[in-house]
C-alpha cells in the first residue's frame, strides 16, 4: 500500500507489475463495457452489483489489469481505496478534511473502491457525507469511479439516495455461460496441478462445471469449481492415478454434499438421456 497526500492507497498498476493481480478469464462483455467509459461525458462512472462471490472484485481488478499496461491509458492512474477509509469517515471530521485535501489533487485515474455498498448500507448520514466527499470527481470527465456492491445495498440505495447514482453506469453481474467457467478452471489447472503432473482431460472440467450448477450447496461458480478441482487433484495423486476422472470428481462431491456418488452420476445419465430425447 502506497501513502500520497495523507490518503493510503493501492497502485494497480504496480501491483499489475508486480504479479499480485492475476488475470480475468470470461466476462468479456462487462470489459468492454467498462473500457467504454472513459471518454464518455455522461455516466462515466461504474456500479458493478451482484451476489457475494459473483465476481465483482476480480472484474474490476481483472479489468484494471487488462488496461492499465496499455500506452493509452499511461496518462491515467489506477488508484484503489480501502473501504477503512469510509469507515473513518463516519467517526473523524479531521480524516474527512484530509480525504478533502487530497481528493481535490487527484490526476486523472481510474479510481476503485471494493464492497462501498456494505459500508454505507442504511447509513445516510455516511452516505450524504461521502457523496459531499467525492461530488466534484464524479463529475470530472478524467476520473472513472468504480464502485462494488450487492443487490440488496443497491436496491436500498436506489431507494433511499438516487441522486447519487446520476453519474454512475449500472452494471448488474449475470452468471456466466458454463464454457466460460471451463475456460476458468483450464487457466487454473497449470497452478493447481503444479509438479504433480496429473492429466485433466476437457471433459473432467465440463463435469466439475455441470455438478457446481446442479449443487448450489456447493458455493458460487467460480470459486466452489475451482476447490473441487484442487480436491480432486489431490486424491488423483493420494491414489496414485495420472488422469483425473470423473469417479474421482464424484467422490469430492459426495464427501462434500453427502449425496452417493452413483446418484451423482445417475443425475449424469438422466441429463443424458433428456438431451438425446429433446433431440430426438
Amino acid at each position: 500500500m502506497t501513502t500520497a497526500k495523507k490518503i493510503p492507497f493501492y497502485d494497480l498498476r504496480e501491483e499489475t507489475y508486480s504479479g499480485r493481480i492475476p488475470s480475468l478469464v470470461g466476462r468479456y462483455s462487462e470489459m468492454e463495457r467498462l473500457s467504454r467509459l472513459i471518454g464518455r461525458r455522461t455516466n462515466n462512472n461504474a456500479l458493478i452489483i451482484g451476489n457475494s462471490g459473483s465476481g465483482k472484485t476480480a472484474l474490476a481488478l481483472g479489468w484494471a489489469r487488462k488496461i492499465c499496461t496499455q500506452m493509452r491509458y499511461d496518462n491515467y492512474a489506477f488508484v484503489q481505496l480501502d473501504t477503512e477509509h469510509l469507515y473513518e469517515l463516519d467517526n473523524d471530521t479531521e480524516v474527512e478534511k484530509h480525504y478533502a485535501e487530497s481528493l481535490s489533487h487527484m490526476p486523472s485515474a481510474i479510481l476503485l473502491i471494493d464492497d462501498f455498498g456494505r459500508e454505507i448500507y442504511k447509513n445516510m448520514e455516511l452516505l450524504r457525507r461521502i457523496h459531499q466527499l467525492y461530488k466534484e470527481l464524479i463529475i470530472r470527465h478524467d476520473v472513472h469511479i468504480i464502485l462494488t456492491m450487492q443487490q440488496h445495498e443497491y436496491a436500498w440505495l436506489e431507494r433511499e439516495y438516487p441522486i447519487f447514482l446520476q453519474t454512475f453506469e449500472i452494471l448488474t453481474l449475470k452468471q456466466q455461460n458454463p464454457a466460460e467457467y471451463a475456460r476458468i478452471l483450464f487457466k487454473k489447472t497449470p497452478v493447481l496441478n503444479g509438479n504433480r503432473h496429473i492429466i485433466v482431460p476437457d471433459e473432467s472440467l465440463k463435469e466439475i462445471v455441470t455438478i457446481a450448477k446442479r449443487y448450489p450447496a456447493l458455493g458460487q461458480l467460480p470459486r466452489c469449481a475451482v476447490h473441487i478441482l484442487d480436491e480432486a487433484l489431490s486424491l488423483s495423486i493420494s491414489k496414485g492415478e495420472k488422469v483425473l476422472t470423473n469417479s474421482t470428481i464424484a467422490h469430492i462431491v459426495e464427501s462434500k454434499t453427502g449425496i452417493p456418488d452413483i446418484n451423482i452420476s445417475k443425475d449424469s445419465l438422466i441429463d443424458i438421456k433428456y438431451l438425446r430425447h429433446k433431440l430426438a
